[in-house]
């Protein structure tokens, strides 16, 4: 197992596994994307990779996502661009990605898995996006989900900010398989196993033909929502307050500009 100080990846056989430890919350910070983004170009163009999995190394918890302290209008610009990169650099590689999920998957740390092509859980896992509360969106969710569960149910996740059981994520489509938790790493081990049994370039071309009419439209939905967020949201007195009363442990209070 390679160890680049708060991601490892162990490269086993056609499977790739990145391993988030960064505690308490493993946050999304630049040097963990950084660490993910160095992890992924090492096996850039390598044929014989049938399967990439994340995963935390830390027990209750997938990822929370950035850190609040870093969601300030003056630092969150270079967190979402590294952000963006890591998640361009996923999508231009033609493996089957899955995020492997146990714990609380909550912000960023659930775009991260529903970015990825499959996402497992294990029955105690909770995922959930409660930026509103701090009068901010997520715009990568923003863009992905509506394609993956539909406009109206993104629309009540992101603005009601509701946790999600790993059962209402599977219910909605978000997850595809929810295992109890004793038995949640036998059954994904069984599962990967059917994968790595598949030819690799029957896996890259069937991924590559279901991606070609959609990615396209993501990617430009991607940059529309990260520029409304960044040039429209942030500069507003809102967005501003929630972050700083999230920091301050008050609640906001609004003005609706």
């Amino acid at each position: 197992m390679a160890s680049m100080g708060k991601v490892q990846s162990q490269r086993i056989g056609g499977r790739l596994t990145i391993t988030l430890d960064n505690p308490p919350d493993n946050h999304l910070t630049e040097e963990v994307m950084t660490e993910i983004r160095e992890a992924l170009e090492e096996i850039r163009g390598d044929d014989s990779l049938k399967l990439i999995v994340f995963r935390s190394g830390i027990p209750d918890v997938f990822s929370r996502g950035f850190d609040r302290k870093q969601r300030l209008p003056e630092k969150i610009g270079p967190l979402m661009a590294a952000f963006g990169h890591m998640l361009y650099l996923l999508n231009e590689i033609p493996v089957i990605i899955v995020a492997e999920v146990e714990g609380s998957c909550i912000g960023a740390g659930m775009e991260l898995a529903s970015f990825c092509d499959m996402v497992l859980c294990s029955s105690g896992a909770r995922m959930g996006h409660p930026e509103v509360r701090m009068g901010v969106f997520p715009p990568i969710a923003a863009a992905v989900y509506p394609h993956l569960i539909g406009r109206n149910r993104t629309i009540e996740i992101l603005s009601t900010g509701h946790e999600l059981t790993a059962q209402e994520a599977f219910e909605i489509g978000l997850v595809n398989h929810v295992w109890p938790n004793r038995e949640f790493s036998e059954r994904t081990m069984r599962y990967y196993n059917q994968i790595e049994t598949r030819s690799a370039v029957s896996l890259r071309l069937t991924k590559k033909a279901i991606e070609q009419s959609l990615y396209e439209k993501v990617l430009v939905a991607i940059r529309t929502a990260e520029n409304i967020y960044l040039n429209e949201l942030l500069p507003s007195h809102d967005a501003r307050e929630g972050i700083t009363a999230a920091l301050e442990g008050r609640e906001p209070n609004w003005i609706n500009r």
